[in-house]
């Protein structure tokens, strides 16, 4: 072990659980992991906005199974679900995902975009939501130029017409059943990702899919019917709120939370998302000061409605998991901003270390990975090889060389700067 694998099992959440759990098949790390989800409270007012909002975007189907498994076992998969599943790590997540809700006898996966961060992709890198991935080709997902894709989030994409246009003008993206939405125009870039990773999804496992207006509606119920609200409007809990969000950024074990809005992004018309801060009575871009709306119970949740606003992570997280007892199943980088959220808001870190379930980003992402991936999404024979295999491997085994963690070598120089 290298002095970098090191570092990350000695410093991070992640690397921590992942070197405790070393030998252990991943099933049985994943049924570990959770089977220490409680069944939800009902008096919980919080875990109540968040499944009446579930319910009221669903089918008659999806809303059986929302209100009967989700409150036994209520858990959320936070990672990917803006990505199509095309890509080989999305998939992965997934069908991880899926072996630890069988595991533990539960028939449903439910997916939520729930971070509005900044940017849907990177442009010069070609990865993010607005990409597509398959047999090493790379697809733009939207008809849309790079600059608005690279400054929204799928969500205020409006209009958008779906492309899958190879950006290195090889064809469109080979999978048949995706041959129907090409040039189909969506209300929004979240809704069509939402219609083909339905199409896509291999297995007989429903999976609810939800998006970040559902994260909208649930903050902007939670600032009219709990302490949210005057948190966020008072100015003396405002100001205490905002300096609990400083010191977590500035903490020393802090790897991945940024302080780069006063929870929310506004959304300009071009659906371009625009960090805010708190000015007076009053949120403001901190670009150039513009009034986006008063701060106000009703003018922050009808905000919220209208689309004029959306929670950043730190408010999401605390309203969908952190205060609604609702676990959230994620990535690597979850382990470590989850417990620095709950400091914010819950006022201690270990309400996030317990509601953050590793899932993803545990399986590392070599040639032979990929390629199983793809197969197993059009080839049943396949998949149920690669459930047998991701189950039945180690942890150690499916960590492999830490690929996965190697972007936590940019966050430490970071942090130590």
């Amino acid at each position: 072990m290298n002095d970098f694998e090191k570092k990350v099992i000695n410093e991070t959440f992640a690397g921590r659980k992942l070197a405790a759990n070393w030998h252990k098949p991943l099933g049985e790390f994943l049924t570990q992991e959770i089977s220490a989800i409680n069944p939800a409270d009902d008096s919980n007012v919080y875990f109540q906005i968040v499944i009446d909002a579930m319910r009221q975007r669903t089918s008659r189907d999806e809303r059986a199974l929302v209100t009967t498994a989700f409150p036994r076992l209520p858990i959320l998969q936070m990672a990917d679900g803006s990505h199509l599943l095309t890509d080989p790590e999305v998939y992965l997540n997934n069908t991880v995902m899926r072996i630890g809700q069988l595991y533990k006898g539960s028939g449903v996966v439910i997916s939520q975009q729930c971070s509005t961060i900044s940017c849907i992709t990177h442009a010069s890198e070609k990865r993010g939501p607005a990409f597509a991935t398959w047999d090493n080709e790379v697809y733009q997902v939207f008809n849309s130029s790079q600059n608005i894709l690279k400054h929204s989030t799928p969500a205020t994409l409006h209009d958008i017409d779906v492309s899958l246009a190879s950006i290195n003008g090889g064809g469109l993206l080979p999978i048949k059943r995706l041959e129907e939405f090409v040039g189909t125009s969506f209300a929004s870039g979240s809704q069509a990702i939402r219609r083909m990773n339905l199409e896509l999804w291999p297995h007989d496992t429903p999976l609810i899919l939800y998006d970040e207006e559902l994260t909208a509606d649930v903050v902007a119920s939670a600032i009219e019917k709990t302490e949210l609200g005057d948190e966020l409007t008072d100015p003396e809990r405002l100001a205490e709120l905002k300096q609990a969000k400083h010191d977590a950024v500035s903490h020393p074990r802090n790897l991945t939370l940024r302080n780069t809005t006063d929870f929310f992004y506004a959304v300009n018309r071009k659906g371009r998302l625009i960090p805010v801060e708190a000015d007076g009575n009053h949120l403001v871009t901190k670009s150039d000061g513009a009034v986006v709306t008063e701060l106000s119970t009703h003018a922050l949740s009808e905000a919220l409605r209208d689309r004029r606003l959306y929670p950043d992570l730190t408010l999401a997280y605390a309203c969908l998991c952190l205060r609604s007892g609702i676990a959230a199943a994620g990535g690597l980088s979850q382990q470590e901003y989850l417990p620095r959220i709950s400091e914010v808001f819950q006022g201690t870190e270990e309400p996030g270390i317990d509601a953050s379930i590793l899932v993803s980003g545990i399986v590392e992402l070599t040639p032979q990975t990929k390629e199983l991936a793809q197969k197993s999404l059009i080839d049943p024979t396949v998949r149920r090889r690669l459930d047998q295999a991701l189950a039945t491997a180690s942890v150690q085994q499916h960590v492999g060389n830490m690929g996965n963690f190697s972007y936590f070598k940019h966050l430490f120089e970071r942090r130590e700067a």
